[in-house]
């Protein structure tokens, strides 16, 4: 007998990529269950099946850094206990970071892509469930959104949850209208200027001697960022190209605000209105400029 569930939860995290780099990415998790029924003639109560995943994708795999243990570029470095410090060196440039253990999470792959991330979620979910299940298959997709969208990555220090690990992301679609009306042109140029970002709030900006990793090398051509947030400190350095910097903090409601007030300031006296998802189906709207306003 089989049971599946199709869009069971979201995964919206980042992932080091060899050739990319760090990746704001999302993808819709679907499930399906093999074994025999139980007593009450199920598989699995869909509420409980629901509930049990749900936890332990959340708690493993969401709001994370997705690291492919088996990638030679990632070199960790001495760190204090329960901390993380590591080099990342990849196609596009290095990067470093420290951060709590739990902001990260270790795939036995050498790159991260949707079949070695639905392997492990299996591999870690089947000793947690019913014994009548006796196998488990993950299915990662992403949402038919289409271009444009941009993938973006960042960290929020004042959050109070998982937001604030300093390496987690998003595949986010984008909207730009001007006087009510779609302008697809404007649209593509953000999501091609954010088509791999890290967005970061300029007040965490810090200085390449006030992080862990200064004593590991120069830090020439990279923003540095860092906080201490309730989770514990996070530090992240950079290739500049890889970063925006931004006036405020990089919280969905705030991105949108920026878009809007930077397109606004270039069209003088038009109406913009902005829609951004942060990941799948949730978002924010904001609208600058014209005689309203």
């Amino acid at each position: 007998m089989r049971l599946f569930v199709e869009k069971l939860t979201s995964i919206d995290s980042s992932y080091l990529c060899p050739q990319r780099g760090i990746v704001g990415e999302s993808w819709l998790l679907d499930v399906e269950l093999s074994g025999e029924l139980n007593e009450q003639q199920m598989l699995f109560d869909f509420a409980d099946a629901k509930r049990a995943i749900k936890r332990y994708v959340d708690a493993t795999f969401d709001h994370k850094l997705l690291l492919p243990i088996a990638f030679s570029g990632i070199e960790q470095l001495p760190a204090a206990s329960a901390m993380l410090c590591l080099s990342m060196s990849t196609a596009r440039g290095q990067v470093w970071m420290v951060a709590p253990e739990q902001a990260v999470t270790w795939l036995d792959a050498s790159e991260v892509t949707c079949a070695s991330l639905s392997e492990a979620i299996a591999v870690g979910l089947r000793p947690l469930l019913p014994a009548n299940v006796t196998d488990v298959c993950i299915s990662l997709r992403h949402e038919d959104i289409g271009p444009p969208h941009f993938h973006y990555s960042h960290g929020l220090r004042m959050h109070a949850g998982n937001c604030q690990r300093i390496a987690h992301g998003h595949r986010s679609r984008l909207r730009i209208a001007v006087d009510g009306q779609y302008d697809e042109g404007l649209t593509r140029m953000w999501c091609q200027r954010w088509q791999v970002i890290y967005l970061a709030h300029a007040v965490d900006r810090i200085g390449w001697g006030d992080t862990p990793f200064a004593a590991h090398g120069d830090g020439r051509g990279l923003l540095c960022f860092g906080y201490r947030a309730g989770q514990g400190d996070f530090a992240i350095a950079l290739p500049a190209d890889w970063c925006e910097e931004v006036t405020v903090d990089t919280t969905i409601e705030q991105i949108a605000g920026h878009i809007a007030s930077v397109v606004a300031s270039s069209l003088p006296g038009k109406r913009i209105d902005v829609r951004v998802y942060e990941g799948v189906e949730k978002g924010a709207v904001a609208m600058a400029g014209g005689a309203d306003c």
